[in-house]
């Protein structure tokens, strides 16, 4: 089942849900790479903002593409911010290896799976960032005294 290239592609439900639920786990990502809850109110505010375009009559292929970027770089900002730059730099390659992949469609109709396969190693760059935070040493220090052998 698949759907011609075109305007009814750019309009299908699976297509806009597709979108939003990139918008849902970029702002939840903020949280994880920020730690800040004020970043992540306006992360959430943002990218809400940008889910409901995606369910307006009238779509714009360029607005979704460049809010998506956005959203992207809203959650890599607290990396930069805090100077984990080979933290930042690996997350970025991961980002746009798989922006690429989609883009430039290397393997043909195989590149959209090319493109999450290149994403899987996206959340443990976000769970590194994460495990950065101060607020989060004693989480980490908990679960590395749980792997110890008894």
């Amino acid at each position: 089942w698949t759907l011609a290239p075109g305007i009814e592609r750019l309009e299908h439900w699976s297509r806009r849900a597709d979108q939003a639920g990139i918008h849902l786990v970029s702002a939840l990502w903020s949280y994880s790479t920020s730690g800040s809850l004020p970043y992540f109110a306006m992360a959430a505010l943002f990218n809400g903002v940008c889910m409901r375009k995606h369910f307006e009559k009238e779509i714009s292929v360029s607005g979704n593409r460049n809010r998506i970027l956005m959203a992207v770089f809203l959650y890599l900002l607290p990396m930069l911010w805090r100077g984990e730059f080979l933290l930042f730099f690996s997350t970025f390659l991961v980002i746009v290896g798989g922006f690429g992949s989609f883009a430039f469609s290397p393997i043909g109709s195989w590149s959209h799976c090319l493109f999450h396969v290149v994403f899987f190693l996206l959340p443990p760059c976000i769970f590194a960032a994460s495990m950065t935070l101060p607020m989060n040493q004693e989480y980490a220090a908990l679960a590395a005294r749980c792997a110890e052998p008894l």
